[in-house]
C-alpha cells in the first residue's frame, strides 16, 4: 500500500522557497535593468517533477477524475505553502519592494479559488483540504510577501532524466524507449512500471522489446491486465483534452 507524504512535501516546499529566495541574493545579472526588476519583484519559480510517476505509484490514471482531483490538490498545496513560506521570509527579511504597487494589500491572490468571487466551489474544496486561504490572505495583508510570485512549472526535461523521474506535470511520454549513444544502445525502462510488472510476474526482455516497439505504450499488449493499462497511460494514449 502506497501513501503520499504530504508532510514531507510541505517541508520540501518550505526549504525550496527559502533556497530560491537566496539564489536572488547571490545571482549575477547580465544587465542592470534585469537586476533592478528582479530585486523589485523577487519572483521565484517553484515547480515540480515526477507527477506522472506519483500517479503510477498511487494507481491513479492521469486521464481520470481521481487523477485530475489529485493533481489539482497537489498544485494547490504547492501554491499555498510556498506563499506561506514567503510570508515568513517577509517577516525575517522584508517584503518585495513593489508590494504596495501590487493587489496583495487588497487581500487578492493570483490563484483560482483563492478569491470567493472567482470560484466559491474551489474555495470550499480548499477548506476541506485543510488549507486556510482566508487566514493566509490576512497574514499577507499584515506582514506582506517576500516574493511577488512563487510558482512556475518548468518542463524539467534534462534534470528529470538525471533524477530518474517523469518530467514536470506532464504524463509519461514512454514506458520504455531505446536510447542510442556512441558506444551502442540500451533500453530505458520507467522504474515504477518495472517494479509493478515484476510484482505481476510480467517483466522480462520480451515485454521491454514489445513496449519499445509499441511506441512506449502497453495498450495493445493483450496479456497485460486492463487495470494496469488504465493506470500506465502515456501522453500518446490519452486525449489532448485530458492532457
Amino acid at each position: 500500500h502506497v501513501e503520499f507524504d504530504w508532510e514531507g512535501l510541505k517541508k520540501a516546499i518550505n526549504l525550496a522557497t527559502r533556497f530560491l529566495d537566496n539564489v536572488i541574493e547571490i545571482n549575477k545579472f547580465p544587465l542592470p535593468e534585469i537586476e533592478e526588476t528582479t530585486l523589485n519583484m523577487r519572483r521565484i519559480g517553484l515547480g515540480m517533477m515526477g507527477l506522472a510517476d506519483v500517479l503510477f505509484e498511487l494507481g491513479l490514471p492521469y486521464n481520470s477524475q481521481k487523477g485530475l482531483d489529485f493533481m489539482e490538490k497537489i498544485m494547490e498545496f504547492l501554491s499555498f505553502y510556498s506563499k506561506e513560506t514567503s510570508v515568513e521570509l517577509a517577516k525575517e527579511r522584508g517584503k518585495f519592494l513593489y508590494y504596495n504597487k501590487s493587489f496583495y494589500p487588497e487581500g487578492r491572490l493570483p490563484l483560482r479559488g483563492a478569491d470567493k468571487r472567482d470560484n466559491e466551489l474551489a474555495l470550499q474544496e480548499s477548506q476541506s483540504n485543510g488549507l486556510d486561504w482566508e487566514g493566509l490572505k490576512a497574514k499577507i495583508k499584515e506582514f506582506g510577501l517576500r516574493n511577488s510570485q512563487t510558482t512556475t512549472n518548468a518542463p524539467t526535461g534534462s534534470i528529470s532524466m538525471i533524477a530518474g523521474t517523469s518530467s514536470g506535470i506532464e504524463p509519461n511520454f514512454s514506458l520504455v524507449f531505446e536510447k542510442k549513444v556512441s558506444i551502442g544502445s540500451f533500453y530505458y525502462v520507467n522504474p515504477v512500471f518495472e517494479k509493478v510488472m515484476e510484482r505481476e510476474g510480467l517483466f522480462d526482455e520480451d515485454l521491454i522489446k514489445a513496449v519499445s516497439e509499441n511506441n512506449g505504450s502497453i495498450q495493445n499488449l493483450s496479456y497485460v491486465p486492463v487495470q494496469l493499462k488504465q493506470v500506465f497511460v502515456t501522453a500518446m494514449d490519452i486525449t489532448a483534452k485530458d492532457h
